[in-house]
């Protein structure tokens, strides 16, 4: 009976705790799920089968700092040690917009300014209204195959066109 009750309490515990990752001196820890305390040392009631090893994903996190006006989250990838206060989302959204300026960069040589947007907007509206307008001037046909290839990307439209 021993013997099963200490598999029982291990299983248990197995549930209770998680494993994380400290970059800087490169060990696993163990978290206290309900308290979220951490601990360097395996705890005994986990028996001889160690915590598995973290997925490697990002988990919300509320720091509860002290002096300061309340939790904040931060994020934190327990198989890799990482945290960032930045989530996902809005790391993506940070890449995207950095790529994206340098995207413009290169096709336009520096970031675009109002007027160039706005020449581009007043083309692409222009292009639409006179291809519907009138279909036969070849200027016409020519600017909106241009848009269809360029801006919204309906190669078979523009092929056609050309």
């Amino acid at each position: 009976r021993r013997v099963m009750a200490r598999k029982e309490v291990a299983k248990i515990m197995h549930t209770k705790y998680e494993k994380g990752f400290d970059r800087k001196i490169q060990q696993h820890y163990y978290i206290d799920i309900k308290t979220g305390s951490k601990q360097w040392l395996k705890p005994r009631l986990i028996g001889s089968e160690d915590i598995k090893k973290p997925k490697d994903e990002w988990k919300c996190v509320k720091s509860v700092a002290s002096g300061s006006d309340g939790d904040k989250t931060y994020y934190v990838n327990l198989a890799t040690g990482q945290s960032s206060w930045f989530s996902e989302e809005y790391a993506a959204r940070m890449v995207q917009k950095k790529f994206r300026g340098r995207l413009s960069r290169d096709l336009f040589g520096s970031k675009p300014s109002i007027t160039q947007v706005a020449k581009a907007a007043k083309f692409i509206h222009d292009a639409e209204y006179n291809y519907e307008k009138d279909q036969t001037k070849v200027s016409h046909c020519f600017n909106f195959a241009l848009l269809c290839h360029c801006i919204k990307f309906d190669f078979e439209k523009a092929r056609l066109l050309y």
